[in-house]
C-alpha cells in the first residue's frame, strides 16, 4: 500500500521482454531469464568467479499515448549497496523491493561463485504504485559494471493498460 491509499488501481502492469546480454562470457557458467503470462520472469544466474564490486547503471523511460519520452530515472550507484540503499525515487524504491522479495541469495559483495542465484516469479505490483499511471510503454536498462567494465545488461520492456 502507498501513502495510505484504499482503492484498487486502474491499471495492470505487463512485461513484454526481460532480456539479459552477457558482455563478459568466460565470467558466467550459466544466466537465463523467461517472460512467462506477460506478468511473472524467472532468471537464474552462475558465475564462474567472485565478483568484489558492481556497479549499477539504471534508466526507466516512459513513452506515453503521445509518443512523447520522460526519462523518469538515470542513475549510477554501488550495487553493492543496491538492494539496501532506501531511494528518493519512489518507481525505483518500488523496483528494488519488488526484486528483493522475488531473488534467492543474497545480493550483497562478493557475489559469490558457483552459487544459483534465481529469480523466481518476479513482476510489478500494480498496488505498489501510485493509483493513478498513465497508460504507457516503459523500457527500463540495467547495466553492471565490474571495475568500469560493463560484464552484463539487462533490458525490461513493458506496457501500462488501464482496466476498462
Amino acid at each position: 500500500m502507498v501513502h495510505g491509499k484504499t482503492q484498487q488501481p486502474n491499471f495492470r502492469i505487463f512485461i513484454n521482454e526481460f532480456a539479459i546480454r552477457l558482455m563478459v562470457k568466460d565470467l558466467f557458467e550459466e544466466a537465463n531469464c523467461e517472460v512467462y503470462r506477460s506478468r511473472f520472469v524467472n532468471c537464474n544466474m552462475i558465475l564462474r568467479r567472485n565478483v568484489d564490486q558492481v556497479d549499477v547503471e539504471a534508466t526507466l523511460d516512459m513513452l506515453k499515448t503521445n509518443n512523447k519520452t520522460m526519462r523518469l530515472f538515470n542513475v549510477r550507484l554501488d550495487g553493492c549497496q543496491f538492494f539496501d540503499t532506501l531511494h528518493k525515487n519512489l518507481l525505483f524504491n518500488v523496483f528494488v523491493k519488488s526484486l528483493t522479495n522475488a531473488i534467492h541469495g543474497s545480493l550483497n559483495c562478493p557475489v559469490i561463485s558457483h552459487f544459483n542465484y534465481t529469480l523466481n516469479n518476479w513482476s510489478l505490483e500494480e498496488t505498489d504504485f501510485p493509483n493513478y499511471m498513465p497508460e504507457c510503454v516503459f523500457k527500463a536498462d540495467l547495466t553492471f559494471l565490474e571495475h568500469d567494465k560493463t560484464i552484463l545488461r539487462l533490458q525490461i520492456d513493458g506496457r501500462i493498460k488501464h482496466k476498462n
